[in-house]
């Protein structure tokens, strides 16, 4: 029985890698041309994909060493598996990027999953010792997650300049942008399709505003590049882009240096705007909220105003394993990050006394407020009541203990 849940365990985390990686991606055509097979942390989100790459094969590592291998053949089959998914991307799939570097992440991930799987007693069932140190260790990589993803999300372009604008190009992979751009600005600097005359200062918030027409209704199927601006190198420091009907932003933030993935934030049907009609757009960044204004520049027309608001917990977005667009679904997203840290924080807990377990339980959510007050983000009070929720739900089975306890020593005496 255990080794047959064993064979489906690990036949499910294969299937989960083969559904990951074995998909084509044709709108990343022009990056997959540039990346050499040599490289080992490849592009500018070199760093997440690494770590992607790693977790990828953690639960097939795990499953590898239930069914008996050893780490030697661990890492032989991880490495076999990753070297026959490389070659189908290099081959047949347009858009993907066959790499040395995932090479050596995933078998990296397949032997740390064989490692955890080992472990796995220790960790399901922590002395209190045990407890206090894991405890110590989420909290301390927790709230350096926090200041770091506060500093990492201020806005800092490349100080390589010029900057060039990419105005309306038809990328491989997408679609025209059915219409057309006037004029654009960001930071009161005009964007042209050609070098800017200054590079913009992005430090603590800027503005970018342009004047659009749309003179075709009709829903494009692929991305679409509405503006781009890039620095001397080509690198990428602001683009605006039209899926479906919604707009996407992207803007560097510092966090970039660290190679991770640039968060893009998602106005969701922004772009439903009536045809051979001038709009004005302005996306402002600013300390607490990113926001969009849309207004029709004929006379009295209405303001629209969308905004997202910014928090220390939105760390995802530096390592989201789809690149998922800051919108509405962003809250879920930034639950789930939160309970990544603090359910196990409650599990941890339960070892522990019930006086000992609110005294560690409080520091959890202290560091949460703390990096947002210190960072000068607002407290998002709804990701409180999520952190606090984490760590009661990891420490369910507490309210259990006592009572059994008790019950058996009231046996006991009899």
């Amino acid at each position: 029985m255990i080794l047959s849940l064993a064979r489906l365990a690990t036949a499910l985390a294969l299937a989960l890698i083969l559904l990951t990686t074995l998909r084509a991606e044709p709108s990343q055509l022009d990056r997959a041309a540039e990346t050499a097979w040599s490289c080992v942390v490849c592009g500018e989100a070199g760093v997440t994909d690494v770590l992607l790459n790693l977790l990828l094969f953690v639960p097939f590592g795990m499953g590898l060493r239930a069914l008996g291998l050893r780490w030697w053949h661990t890492a032989l089959v991880a490495g076999g598996v990753t070297l026959a998914i490389e070659a189908t991307q290099a081959t047949v799939l347009a858009g993907r990027d066959a790499s040395l570097g995932d090479v050596i992440a995933n078998t990296i991930g397949g032997l740390l999953g064989w490692w955890l799987w080992g472990t796995r007693d220790r960790l399901r069932a922590p002395s209190p010792r045990r407890a206090r140190v894991l405890a110590a260790a989420l909290l301390l990589v927790a709230s350096a997650t926090w200041l770091l993803t506060a500093w990492g999300l201020e806005p800092e372009g490349s100080s390589d300049g010029p900057w060039v604008g990419q105005r309306t190009r038809v990328w491989s992979g997408h679609d025209p942008f059915p219409g057309a751009l006037g004029l654009a600005t960001i930071s009161d600097i005009e964007i042209p399709d050609d070098p800017l005359i200054s590079r913009p200062v992005l430090s603590r918030g800027f503005t970018l505003s342009m004047l659009l027409m749309r003179s075709d209704s009709t829903t494009p199927t692929k991305p679409v590049s509405i503006l781009r601006v890039v620095d001397r190198r080509g690198r990428l420091q602001l683009s605006v882009a039209q899926r479906e009907e919604n707009l996407l932003v992207s803007s560097r933030v510092r966090a970039s240096r660290w190679r991770v993935r640039t968060p893009t934030w998602r106005f969701e049907h922004a772009m439903q705007v009536p045809t051979d009609v001038p709009w004005a757009m302005d996306w402002q960044w600013q300390h607490d909220r990113v926001e969009l204004r849309s207004r029709s520049t004929r006379a009295g027309s209405n303001v629209a105003t969308r905004s997202l608001p910014l928090s220390v917990g939105l760390g995802w977005v530096f390592v989201h394993p789809f690149a998922a667009a800051i919108g509405s679904t962003a809250a879920w997203w930034t639950a789930a990050w939160l309970a990544l840290w603090f359910l196990p924080l409650g599990w941890c807990l339960r070892r522990l006394s019930r006086r000992e377990a609110m005294v560690w339980g409080a520091m959890g959510v202290t560091s949460y407020i703390s990096a947002s007050l210190v960072s000068g983000l607002p407290v998002q009070w709804l990701e409180v009541a999520v952190v606090v929720g984490c760590v009661l739900v990891g420490m369910v089975e507490r309210g259990f203990q006592p009572r059994m306890s008790m019950r058996g020593a009231v046996n006991g005496e009899r």
